[in-house]
């Protein structure tokens, strides 16, 4: 294909394509003429075919999925460090750096705290008790003056008055659930340590021996709502052990006792005190507090001292 090439003396002259590149001199001034071949266009980006390290994924979700079982986390760890060396092998196919990076940073450091955990006990039980604030604080109030009052919803008005530091807890809609509402719970959240009251009707010709109020005292507290929030217990679960029982205590005869209850809730041993009480003939009320066994002996005190507060009216 010829092409026009213009002189700088005016001379316009038709010259085939094959000679670009090569000198050529004006007929008529004998200059030079720009036969330079053009310059080749920069190429055009390509698109980007980058995938997303698979590897790299997993690793951040095994570090935040397995957060506190050092397996998960020290598995994120070892993926991350996988996916880094095959994204450097192939870095124009496969991207998450970053998502490497941070697994093994967020899998170290769970890993750390895991184990620091286990090597130093006061730091879980601040743990402990920072993830019991999590679950009961919206449902628990300070009390006006200690004295907290039955559940609106029941007919019987009971009340109790708690040492400081205890709180009071508010159950939620107590509608098609596996337990039997109680009248009142109260709740020290750093001991973990719980007070409730419940009641319920007797016939005073049938169940007129201390051993048969005492069975009553413990079917009501088995398939209490405290021993629902403690151990988290469905309705199946109330056939399990009853725990042991222990330390009786006959305060007035047939008509008020306690005792303890050692029992394993929730992975846990807890030990009660529980006592009983006729009311009138025709109720049964129980008192029921505790905490894990460890720890109980720090709150016994407190719930003595509460259950000599209880008012029915």
């Amino acid at each position: 294909m010829p092409l026009s090439i213009t002189c700088q003396c005016g001379s316009r002259l038709e010259i085939d394509e094959k000679f670009l590149g090569k000198e050529i001199l004006c007929p008529d001034c004998q200059r030079p003429l720009p036969m330079k071949a053009p310059m080749t266009p920069p190429p055009l980006d390509m698109p980007s075919h980058q995938r997303t390290s698979g590897l790299a994924v997993m690793s951040l979700t095994f570090a935040l999925v397995g957060a506190f079982t050092i397996v998960g986390t020290i598995a994120g760890i070892v993926l991350g460090v996988v996916a880094l060396r095959q994204i450097a092998r192939q870095p124009s196919k496969l991207a998450g750096v970053g998502l490497a990076r941070a697994g093994i940073l967020v899998g170290a450091f769970f890993t750390f705290f895991t184990l620091l955990t286990f090597s130093w006990p006061v730091l879980t039980l601040n743990v402990d008790e920072y993830l019991r604030w999590l679950a009961y604080a919206s449902r628990s109030n300070v009390p006006d003056g200690g004295r907290i009052q039955a559940n609106a919803a029941f007919k019987d008005n009971i009340s109790i008055k708690v040492p400081l530091g205890w709180r009071q807890y508010t159950s939620p809609n107590a509608n098609q659930t596996p337990f039997t509402p109680d009248d009142l719970i109260a709740i020290h959240i750093p001991q973990d340590a719980f007070i409730a009251c419940q009641n319920i009707a007797i016939d005073i010709l049938n169940d007129e021996s201390a051993e048969a109020r005492q069975e009553k005292a413990l079917e009501r507290f088995h398939k209490s709502e405290l021993v629902h929030i403690i151990g988290r217990l469905g309705t199946a679960a109330f056939g399990g052990a009853k725990g042991e029982v222990s330390g009786l205590n006959k305060i007035d005869g047939a008509k008020e006792q306690e005792f303890f209850l050692d029992m394993r809730l929730n992975g846990h041993n807890r030990r009660f005190l529980i006592r009983w009480k006729v009311v009138g003939d025709v109720k049964l009320v129980v008192m029921a507090g505790g905490a894990p066994s460890s720890r109980f002996h720090r709150v016994e005190n407190d719930i003595r001292e509460a259950f000599k507060t209880v008012e029915i009216k």
